[in-house]
Parts: C-alpha cells; sequence; structure tokens
C-alpha cells in the first residue's frame, strides 16, 4: 500500500493527507487531513472538485491493493465510468477529518468503492459521501480513440424492422424475468420510435428511442404521483433496451450506475414519454442518457445510466 499510495497522479496529489491505516484484505483505507481554507468552497463546505479527486484517488489506490492481493500477477488498470459526490455540509478550518475508503463487493458487475469523510474525534459526524465505479481494461483505452463516429447520412443504413426487432426481443427478455414488483409497469411500456443516431462501419453506434406509458394506480406513491422508484425502474428498462439495439447480441445488461433526478411529479392518468439515447459504447460497456416527460412535453425526470454486458 505505501508504493502505491507514492504513486503521483498529477491532478488531485494533495501533500497534506497521510495514511492513517490500511487493511487490504478487508479493502479499507483511511487517510487524514486537517481542513485548510483553500479546501473549501464559498458556502464553507468541501469543495465538491476536492472530494471527488480525493474520492477518486484513494478508493482506486484500495481497489488496486484490494486487487493486487488476490492476482498479484495482474495488471488492474482501470478508468472511472460513475463517480458521484452527496451530502456536503458545512466544516471549518482546523478541522481534522478521516476519508475512510471502502472497497465494494467483488460480485459486483464493476469494480465499486465509497469513501466517507467523517470528522476525526466523532465518526458520527460526516461532512460528505462519495461513491466510484470503476471499469477495468487490458490497455489503457487508446484504442478507443480510432472509435471515431460518424452520422448517419440521409440513406438509411439499418432497417427499422430489424431495431424494432432488436428491442422488443429485449423487452420480452426483462418480461420473462417475472420480477413482481417491476413486471406490471414494464408490461405497459410502448415504442414510439427508434432513430439511429451515428454508426461506424456497418453497425450503428448511437441511437434515440422513444418509450410510452400511462400512470396507473399502483405505479403511484401516496401522493398520488408516480413513485420514484417506478420511475427508476421504467427508466432502468428503457437503458437497458436502448443498449440491445445499439448492441446487436448484447445479453446480461447490468445497470453498473444510474441516478435519477426529480424535477416534477406525474400525476396517476397521465400519459409518461420516456426518451433515452444510447451515447456510446465499447466492448463491454454503454453509456445513456434521458429524459422523462409529461403529457404536456414538461421535463419531469432526467437520469444518466451506465450499463455492462456481454456479447
Amino acid at each position: 500500500m505505501d508504493k502505491i499510495l507514492k504513486v503521483k497522479n498529477g491532478f488531485g496529489s494533495i501533500d497534506d493527507i497521510t495514511l492513517v491505516s490500511s487493511d487490504i484484505e478487508r479493502g479499507e483505507l483511511t487517510m487524514e487531513l486537517t481542513i485548510q481554507d483553500h479546501h473549501l468552497n464559498d458556502a464553507g463546505t468541501l469543495d465538491e472538485g476536492v472530494v471527488a479527486t480525493l474520492a477518486d484517488n484513494y478508493t482506486t489506490y484500495i481497489l488496486i491493493a484490494h486487487s493486487l492481493a488476490r492476482e498479484p500477477e495482474a495488471m488492474p488498470i482501470s478508468v472511472s465510468v460513475c463517480l458521484s459526490v452527496h451530502a456536503l455540509v458545512p466544516v471549518s478550518p482546523g478541522t481534522r477529518m478521516f476519508v475512510v475508503c471502502r472497497a465494494g463487493n467483488e460480485r459486483l458487475a464493476k469494480p465499486h468503492a465509497t469513501a466517507v469523510f467523517v470528522d476525526a474525534n466523532d465518526r458520527e459526524v460526516v461532512y460528505a459521501r462519495a461513491s466510484h465505479t470503476k471499469h477495468l481494461k487490458d490497455v489503457m483505452g487508446y484504442e478507443l480513440m480510432k472509435n471515431v463516429q460518424t452520422p448517419v447520412s440521409q440513406k438509411e443504413l439499418f432497417s427499422q424492422k430489424d431495431l424494432i426487432s432488436r428491442a422488443t426481443a429485449y423487452h420480452k427478455e426483462l418480461l420473462a424475468a417475472k420480477v413482481k414488483l417491476t413486471t406490471p409497469p414494464l408490461s405497459r411500456l410502448q415504442l414510439v420510435s427508434i432513430t439511429p443516431l451515428a454508426t461506424k462501419g456497418d453497425r450503428i453506434t448511437s441511437a434515440k428511442l422513444v418509450y410510452e406509458t400511462t400512470v396507473e394506480p399502483s405505479d403511484c406513491n401516496t401522493w398520488g404521483t408516480i413513485h420514484g422508484g417506478c420511475v427508476f425502474t421504467l427508466c432502468n428498462a428503457v437503458g437497458k433496451i436502448a443498449t440491445a439495439v445499439v448492441v446487436k447480441g448484447a445479453r446480461k445488461i447490468v445497470s453498473t450506475d444510474l441516478t435519477t433526478n426529480y424535477l416534477a411529479g406525474i400525476s396517476v392518468g397521465a400519459k409518461v414519454l420516456l426518451e433515452v439515447e444510447c451515447l456510446r459504447t465499447t466492448k463491454s460497456l454503454g453509456f445513456l442518457r434521458g429524459v422523462v416527460r409529461d403529457q404536456k412535453g414538461t421535463v419531469c425526470y432526467i437520469w444518466v445510466q451506465n450499463v455492462g454486458f456481454e456479447i
């Protein structure tokens, strides 16, 4: 661990943070930092960029060490696919803080770790949290630079019939799982349109899909608007279907990260449009974003989603 911590990676190298403890087998690392004025933003909280950078660096270190402890000959090169910062609260300069990093369950679809920024004298006091998902790579991504996409020309390269067939097939696959909670709203999803956005060679690399549904009483919370968990369920499914449309033969699609943000509620009985764009895919990852609109066209939710898959 000492050797790993000595690696300087340019941006985010903070000299005044020190090692407190590490448990490689358990995947835990604790660092100590005394807060200075230059760590704070104008609201008096830890600067969001500082939190994200420290979380990125030190969760990566524990994930590397945790991986090497199991496979000493491995070369765990990785890139971040999702980095989130949560719950910032004010903190005073001079405060001693622990940054407690923990590697996630090895059975997760992608390497994941969390970082919790706590008071050194009272760990019940939390100043910030962060979560970090990585993607392991054999070579650090230079081949991806060749993955240049070109806009779809006026001449359609892919038949709508083929794309609709992919969407329908994966929708059926989702329903075949028969998850008691999520199957009812998923079964009511209706495909409105598929629009290819970019291609490379003879394959589609980006597309926009639009689905429609109607909010039923069983989809709602006690306030009579669509439940946040139902929105998440619909976004999750539509994103997976979009991935299956772009990546022919994709299977075992799982959301490694999905965040929905609420803007406005949608009442029972209203029609809902879910618009998702599969922005880019690699050999095993998809990157998506989407919006949920009510029947007036108002944006009520937005979401960002990363998925992993097999071919």
